[in-house]
């Protein structure tokens, strides 16, 4: 058999041939590469659905775990609260300590001066100034102390007790888990 094509055109036809073997491969590959990316959509659009729905309920979430927190912070400060009013109710005020004080005192002693001394919850010492008119006056006033329920102790410096009448006098009173 005879080829009757010239050299030229052989060349040109094999390589138009080739030519067409990579459009034909390549429009395979694109069509191949659509079909997956047509099947991966509903995957892509299911998995954004569902990152909604889970930073939806994330946020919801934390919402819930902010307000919890912002609740204990205040439980917590009315606790604080709550304690502070509860040792104060169960110390005894200084108003009732002076009123009791001024009772045991009756008609001979008078009260010119009242200090108290407290730490976190009772009053641990309290001085007690005056004129008492005698010196029987004025051991009556230290033992009424010492009797009261209030207290535990007083102590009264002798020498306070060095002049007969119009005695100046400073107790230091022990209070008794006041």
């Amino acid at each position: 058999m005879a080829n009757l094509i010239p050299p030229d055109a052989k060349n040109a036809i094999v390589h138009e041939y080739w030519f067409r073997v990579a459009i034909v491969w390549a429009y395979i590959i694109a069509a191949a590469l659509i079909v997956v990316a047509i099947l991966r959509l509903p995957a892509l659009v299911f998995i954004d659905m569902q990152l909604d729905a889970y930073s939806g309920a994330y946020s919801s979430a934390q919402e819930k775990v902010d307000t919890v927190e912002e609740s204990r912070v205040v439980i917590q400060d009315a606790n604080q609260l709550a304690a502070l009013l509860a040792n104060n109710a169960t110390s005894t005020s200084p108003i009732t300590i002076f009123s009791e004080l001024e009772s045991i005192a009756g008609n001979g002693v008078t009260i010119t001066g009242f200090q108290l001394t407290k730490d976190a919850e009772h009053v641990t010492e309290i001085s007690v100034s005056g004129i008492a008119s005698t010196r029987s006056t004025l051991a009556n006033f230290s033992s009424g102390i010492e009797e009261h329920s209030y207290f535990k102790e007083a102590v009264l410096p002798i020498s306070n007790l060095a002049k007969e009448k119009d005695i100046t006098f400073n107790i230091e009173v022990v209070p008794d888990d006041i």
